[in-house]
């Protein structure tokens, strides 16, 4: 199915200001799933600038950035904005500038197991052992969800219109869902996950580009009961397998064994140029 980037009837919206003009254009862009493949469609329709006017009456303004948004699986919401009758282009930020913010909010994650409690019997018979699982309730051993450390961040580097090519947007997809592997901006292997980049094209040579990632430190020497010296990298899945433990009066669980899972694939984040 060919990739298609149509502009929509209600399009484009113009506001005149005292000082500025200021041009929205939206467009549906159709048969495609990948970001790099529909913002390229985007760029080629929307073109470098957008005329107002005919013949010696005309106004070129330039384009100043290119947005889209999924709408499905294959289909995609385009906006271009155009104001600057400067050919050039303009935009915040010279070319090698950059930005950051970032969030300690801290993740989620859902544990079955602690290393440390305290049991207050309520009978003579006492508290049953169950090797620190965590709402066993006779059958299953439920857990709790927990906030865990998750450092978050995004960049914003301005970039030159050269620098943003076919193969370096290829190369951003590529690598999003994955983990560094190796040391990045001081962070261990495994420890850094790429969330995705999202970019816009200010006049017609440079590209503001924002990238996100989010931290989960490496673990060393865990351990689930009498299951010691268990490493887990940041974005790795832990699980234990429980068993059947005979108790004075019940049926009790304890870990047979525990399972780390690599869940993300490894990649080398120096070709994001950051």
């Amino acid at each position: 199915m060919p990739i298609t980037c149509e502009e929509r009837i209600n399009s484009p919206r113009i506001t005149q200001g005292t000082d500025r003009v200021s041009i929205e254009r939206q467009f549906v862009i159709k048969g495609t799933a990948s970001y790099a493949d529909a913002l390229d469609a985007l760029d080629s329709a929307a073109g470098a600038s957008f005329t107002i006017g005919t013949g010696s009456t005309s106004v070129d303004y330039a384009r100043q950035e290119i947005s889209i948004e999924p709408e499905s699986e294959d289909m995609w919401n385009g906006s271009a904005r155009y104001g600057s009758n400067d050919a050039t282009g303009g935009g915040s930020g010279e070319v090698g500038d950059s930005s950051y913010s970032f969030d300690t909010g801290g993740g989620s994650q859902h544990i079955t197991q602690t290393s440390t409690w305290t049991s207050y019997p309520g009978t003579s018979s006492g508290s049953p052992d169950f090797d620190g699982a965590i709402e066993f309730d006779g059958q299953n051993v439920n857990g709790v969800d927990v906030v865990i450390p998750q450092y978050q961040w995004s960049e914003t580097h301005i970039k030159s219109a050269a620098s943003i090519s076919d193969s370096y947007k290829q190369t951003v997809a590529g690598l999003t869902g994955k983990v560094n592997n190796a040391s990045f901006k001081g962070f261990a292997a495994g420890s850094v996950l790429f969330l995705g980049a999202s970019g816009t094209r200010t006049g017609t040579e440079k590209w503001s580009v924002t990238y996100k990632f989010a931290y989960s430190p490496n673990q060393s020497n865990l351990s689930v009961g009498s299951i010691t010296g268990i490493t887990k990298q940041g974005w790795q899945y832990l699980w234990v397998l429980w068993e059947d433990q005979a108790g004075t009066d019940q049926i009790l669980k304890a870990p047979k064994a525990v399972y780390v899972h690599t869940i993300y694939e490894s990649g080398d984040f120096s070709n994001l140029s950051l």
